[in-house]
């Protein structure tokens, strides 16, 4: 009886530590999903890698990503593991301009650390700062998801800087208009006012006096003696002297004044407009279009594996140029540069044979290279290396299903301890 009442209690026990297991692991903090944000191309045209870090690793065995960034700055061309998902077979979907969407389940990870899970390989294009922002996306919660959401993840936003842009290999002549500055000289006819001054004599009356008059004869007195002695009878003779004045005519010269008029020329000025045509040149400027070949930067876009590349699978999936047709595009296996898959390329840029991806001549083996080849327009893209064949799954329990497991435990529980007090009654 005592042995039965001890095992029973053993069960109790169990039940509690893993009821309480089950709630911990609900109740366990956000994980941390990060990107950087200092990442840089320092030139257009050249790569950087931008990892994706977790915060830690505890209770974690699978990833789902989904972050955005600026197509017209950078293209995503590849994804990587690192150490910490070694064990993981990563799916990367790199098919939709300007998002990067990674999923990954793995049969172990590495528990207790830290540091990048994913390294994405971004390509400079133009100039500029791109946010790398993470985004909601279907079954993607917050553009994380750790397991099937427990733990939580807590993403944190990150910034990609391109630097100056380089002239790409290829270049494509384009006509560009020119215009030219041609002068041309047109006469200008106009006409100028010029003042002559011209001199007129015209006759001034000047007065001059002039002794041009005969001499006049003119009355002048002058008193003339005139003495007469006369005898006087008396007792002694007497002579008296008798003065008689005559008047004598003396000629005088008198001058008299006479009109002379002497014409003197006396200059005045009078205008005179004389008209003068002056022909001056202006200098007409005309532009003439002058055709000239412009080098114009064209990227022509690098063939991709996106997804697929997985042991004993028989199809990949990648993007490129627009419009390859078949067999433009190649699958290559490094080793031995072996073509195992040729194909094209749809208006999208995605790989197809007919139908979406490109089928294989035969299944991939883990741990080999693999690259895309388009022929076509000789642009060789990235190898990835083919992961290991994904293992069985243990299917993980979400928040529901969380709590409908302990619902059962506690229902189990309350079924011992019932069973116990019996016992003991």
């Amino acid at each position: 009886m005592g042995a039965r009442t001890e095992s029973a209690w053993r069960r109790v026990a169990l039940l509690l530590v893993a009821f309480s297991t089950c709630f911990a692991a609900a109740d366990a903090s956000a994980t941390s999903i990060s990107l950087p944000t200092n990442a840089v191309i320092n030139v257009a045209g050249q790569t950087t890698v931008v990892p994706v870090s977790i915060g830690s690793t505890d209770g974690v065995s699978g990833f789902a990503i989904n972050f955005t960034y600026s197509s017209a700055l950078a293209t995503a061309t590849l994804v990587q593991g690192t150490t910490l998902t070694a064990n993981c077979l990563i799916e990367p979907n790199l098919g939709t301009a300007g998002v990067v969407r990674i999923t990954a389940a793995c049969s172990s990870v590495p528990q207790g650390m830290s540091g990048a899970v994913f390294n994405v390989t971004f390509q400079g294009v133009a100039n500029g700062v791109s946010p790398l922002t993470f985004l909601a996306a279907p079954s993607i919660p917050n553009g994380c998801l750790l397991n099937e959401g427990s733990p939580t993840c807590e993403p944190s936003n990150g910034q990609l800087t391109v630097g100056p842009m380089q002239p790409t290999s290829t270049v494509t002549a384009s006509g560009t208009a020119t215009a030219t500055r041609t002068a041309t000289a047109v006469a200008t006819a106009s006409a100028t006012a010029t003042v002559t001054h011209t001199a007129v004599a015209t006759s001034t009356a000047t007065f001059t006096a002039t002794n041009t008059a005969p001499p006049s004869a003119t009355a002048t007195r002058t008193p003339t003696a005139t003495v007469t002695d006369t005898a006087t009878s008396g007792p002694s003779p007497t002579v008296t002297q008798t003065r008689t004045v005559t008047n004598t005519g003396t000629p005088t010269l008198t001058a008299t004044p006479t009109l002379t008029t002497t014409p003197t020329s006396t200059p005045q000025s009078s205008n005179t407009v004389t008209a003068t045509v002056t022909a001056s040149l202006t200098p007409s400027v005309t532009a003439t279009p002058t055709a000239s070949n412009t080098a114009t930067a064209t990227p022509i876009a690098t063939p991709r594996i996106t997804s697929g590349a997985a042991g004993g699978s028989t199809r990949v999936f990648g993007v490129g140029a627009p419009n390859v047709s078949a067999p433009g595009i190649e699958i290559v296996a490094e080793n031995g540069n072996q073509v195992i898959g040729t194909g094209g390329t749809n208006g999208a840029g995605a790989f197809t044979d007919g139908q979406a991806g490109i089928g294989l001549t035969r299944p991939l083996v883990a741990g080999e290279r693999i690259f895309p080849r388009d022929v076509t327009n000789g642009v060789t893209g990235p190898f990835v290396i083919v992961a290991p064949q994904p293992p069985t799954q243990i299917p993980t329990v979400d928040h529901y299903g969380s709590a409908a497991l302990a619902l059962l435990i506690g229902a189990a529980l309350l079924w011992q301890l019932a069973a116990l007090a019996r016992r003991s009654s």
